[in-house]
């Protein structure tokens, strides 16, 4: 069959596309779709168009394009010259050894610890706190039912008293 398509083609004086001439042209075709994604290869017997990605986002945004580079670069041949998008990232280097662990007795380590400890998050101080760390407390059923049972009892209150102003 492609001896066949081939002879027709020279017979015609045609010359039939080759895989780089494809994606030479899908290129120019998908800068303004997907700029961030070059072309690098167009796989003829699958109809596979191949583009890389710098990044895992980058990745991403060219699968979600994908439908809409099929479209417009089958627009462009009128044909069905792209049936898929592969998507390759960079290949990814070799994980580097851990930086040795700073001992503790540093002073600069020990002032950034400190730092850090004023600066972190703490949870606000409510009646039903005693200020103590609540990660390290594992809470019983008891102290559960007993905070439930306080806001429960607060609730209560307030709606009795807002119940006796509206009156």
């Amino acid at each position: 069959m492609k001896e066949t398509v081939a002879e027709l083609l020279a017979e015609q004086g045609w010359t039939a596309p080759t895989a780089d001439d494809i994606a030479a042209q899908c290129q120019t075709i998908l800068t303004t779709l997907l700029p961030a994604l070059p072309v690098i290869g167009y796989i003829a017997h699958t109809g596979t168009l191949v583009l890389q990605a710098e990044s895992p986002p980058y990745a991403t945004l060219g699968r979600l394009a994908t439908p809409k580079v099929i479209a417009q670069v089958n627009a462009h041949f009128r044909s069905q010259t792209v049936r898929a998008v592969a998507i390759r990232l960079p290949e990814q280097d070799k994980p580097t050894a851990p930086a040795p662990c700073v001992p503790a007795t540093d002073p600069l380590v020990r002032t950034v610890r400190a730092r850090q400890e004023a600066q972190a998050v703490r949870e606000q101080e409510t009646p039903l706190t005693d200020g103590t760390d609540r990660r390290t407390i594992l809470r019983t059923a008891a102290t559960v039912r007993a905070r439930a049972l306080a806001r429960a009892r607060a609730e209560a209150s307030k709606a009795a008293a807002s119940a006796g102003l509206d009156q």
